[in-house]
Order: C-alpha cells, then structure tokens, then sequence
C-alpha cells in the first residue's frame, strides 16, 4: 500500500473460490522478498452462495455466424444491438452494447 503513513488504512479485498470448495484460508505476508512489520486490527469475512450482479442466462454461444444487425433501445431505454444468429432454430439476440 505504499510508504508507511503512520495511520491506520482500510484494505479490501474481493476473491472468489472454487465451486465446492470446502474451507477458506486468509493469510497476511508481504509480496516478494519484502520484509518489514504491519500490524491487523480487524478482520472481517463474508461468504455469498453466488455473486449478486451475475445472471445466468443459459449456455453461452462459442460460435455464431451474424448476417446483419441493428442498432436501437430496448424495452429499458438502453442502447442494444439485435441480430439474428443463423442456425436451426434461429436465435434472435439482444445484447447490451453497454457490457463486456
């Protein structure tokens, strides 16, 4: 966390596990071959069954052939992309141009 400031700093760290994994380990040490003194006042852990911002929306598509696509609002107001993926059936697509 850089230099030494003499004040207590909060730290936050995110991680996610293994699905089915059977216990959690938190350890502090320093990176490399550092070396030096830190001390912890509080820990605090917390444990979700799934992340709260994820969606499953079904298997995802690892190859597609797109003919034409257009660009507009869906039913939120939120700019999209809709296409059709040729296959049998067809699958019409929406897409958030918003997201990764």
């Amino acid at each position: 966390m850089g230099e030494p400031s003499g004040q207590w700093q909060s730290l936050r760290v995110a991680a996610s596990a293994p699905k089915n994994a059977a216990e959690i380990r938190v350890a502090f040490n320093f990176n490399g071959d550092q070396n030096g003194s830190y001390f912890v006042d509080s820990v605090t852990l917390e444990s979700q069954t799934s992340s709260p911002y994820l969606t499953n929306l079904g298997p995802q598509s690892s190859s597609l052939t797109l003919m034409t696509a257009a660009f507009g609002k869906d039913g939120n107001g939120q700019d999209a992309l809709f296409t059709v993926a040729q296959g049998d059936p067809a699958q019409f697509i929406v897409m958030d141009v918003a997201s990764k």
